[in-house]
């Protein structure tokens, strides 16, 4: 069943994602900041797809879809570290432009860097956790 829901979602995630992210405009201030910060809001129906994928193909012994989760899964951590850096970059000229700006449009800014920082810290570890023990788990599942 875990297997089932997994496959329904990712296709559904990386739509929502893909859609997200194209047509891209690499260097516009805004469009970093804010795409990426909607990207990690709309991150988590992909990844618990994916996950659930991982770990449906590993408890039913499915070897190449759960190396093919795993390998996705990497990949995704890969590309939030990207635009980690990416984002750590914008931080000092939206820190500049809040210190400009008062009233709600500061507070949805401080918001949005605050959490951004923190779903990209849990984002990355929870999925490296989660990667490593559902290939650990389809080693005890064979035995």
């Amino acid at each position: 069943m875990f297997l089932l829901l997994g496959l329904l979602l990712v296709p559904l995630g990386a739509v929502e994602l893909g859609t997200l992210l194209f047509p891209t405009n690499f260097g516009n201030l805004d469009w970093e900041f804010g795409t990426i910060s909607n990207l990690l809001d709309r991150l988590p129906l992909f990844g618990i797809g994916v996950c659930l994928t991982l770990l449906g193909s590993a408890a039913l012994g499915i070897s190449w879809l759960r190396w093919l989760s795993a390998i996705v899964l990497v990949l995704v951590v890969a590309l939030l570290m990207v635009f980690a850096a990416l984002y750590a970059t914008n931080l000092p000229v939206m820190m500049k432009v809040m210190q400009a700006t008062e009233g709600p449009k500061r507070l949805a800014i401080e918001k949005a860097m605050a959490k951004s920082v923190a779903q990209f810290g849990v984002y990355v570890v929870g999925l490296l956790v989660i990667t490593i023990r559902g290939v650990r788990l389809s080693r005890t599942v064979a035995r």
